[in-house]
């Protein structure tokens, strides 16, 4: 763990929110995506990759 951090297996799914809002419109909700995440206590960011984004309909903010 030292040298690579705290790594443990994640579940990515659009938040209740956005949820409620695609049912209300009647779309589709996408599944949510089983990942492997890494837990990094020093950083001020969450970060995924942009194909995980879109596999889930999600519009990211703040890309680097």
């Amino acid at each position: 763990m030292a040298s690579s951090g705290l790594i443990l297996p994640v579940i990515v799914a659009p938040s209740r929110p956005i949820m409620d809002m695609l049912r209300n419109e009647g779309k589709e909700i996408p599944k949510p995506i089983e990942l492997t995440g890494l837990v990094d206590t020093g950083v001020t960011r969450t970060v995924v990759r942009t194909g995980t984004c879109s596999r889930l309909g999600l519009i990211p903010k703040n890309r680097l």
